[in-house]
Order: structure tokens, then sequence, then C-alpha cells
């Protein structure tokens, strides 16, 4: 393990681990590969970045203090996602809607199509009875005329 300065707080210190990662125990900072790691949503920046390039997070102390200073309340990144909460849940409740409204029509339409299967069965049915009632009416007048015939030779 190497020992060295700390780039950002120059903190004597500083902890290089085998696997490449380095470590500050005073300030926090972590970096990998010469990258700077954001501790608010993880991404790697470059070494001499003053903020995230992805949430906009304080990277170095300066900026660290500053924000601090201007803002007891919170950090940065967790004041962009609580402002952006309200737009957040209302448009994943206008998609949740969006959802359920599909699924409401999806299930109509199978409703409506099991009632017209089944419509389709009933008409289907009258159809067969119908058409045996003819046959077995044909083969009783054809039994009883069969009958006459033999009857009368």
């Amino acid at each position: 393990m190497i020992t060295m300065n700390c780039p950002n707080c120059s903190t004597p210190g500083l902890e290089v681990t085998d696997d490449g990662t380095i470590d500050c125990p005073n300030c926090g900072i972590l970096q990998a590969s010469g990258l700077k790691v954001c501790p608010a949503c993880g991404h790697e920046n470059i070494l001499n970045a003053e903020n995230c390039i992805v949430c906009e997070e304080p990277l170095t102390i300066l900026s660290q203090i500053m924000t601090m200073q201007s803002d007891h309340s919170q950090p940065f990144r967790l004041k962009q996602v609580r402002s952006q909460a309200s737009a957040i849940k209302e448009r994943e409740e206008r998609g949740s809607q969006r959802r359920m409204e599909a699924f409401q029509e999806i299930d109509r339409r199978r409703e409506q199509a099991l009632a017209e299967a089944q419509e389709a069965q009933k008409v289907h049915q009258r159809r067969v009875s119908t058409v045996l009632f003819i046959i077995a009416g044909l083969f009783v007048i054809f039994i009883a005329l069969y009958t006459t015939i033999s009857l009368l030779r």
C-alpha cells in the first residue's frame, strides 16, 4: 500500500490500495483510477472537477464548504431531487393512470370477445339442434313410410 498527500485537501495519509482505489480519511473523497467519485450519485468525474457533471454536487473541499455556508439544510443533489419530486410524482401518476386505462381497455375488449364467443356458441348450438331435429324427423318419417309399405305388401 502506498501513502501520499490528498490532491483535494492536501492531508497526509492518503491511502492507495492495491486495486487502485484512493481514499482520503480527512475529506472522504474517493478516487478510482485517477477519477473523482461523486459522494452523492457515485459518478466518476475527472480529477480536477469542482462539481459532478451528472448531479452538480460539489466535489472539492472549497466547493463543499461554500455550499455548506450558503445553505445549511441539504446537499445540492438532494435539493435538486426534492425540488423535482412533485413533478416526478405527477408524471409517474399520469403514467400509472395511462397504464391502468390501457389495462381496463384490454379487459373490456376481452370481456366483449368472450360475450361474442358465447353468443356465437349459442347460435351454433341452435343450428346443430335444428339440423338434428330435422334429421330425426325425416328418419321417423322414413321409418313410418317403410313400415307402412312393408305392411301393405
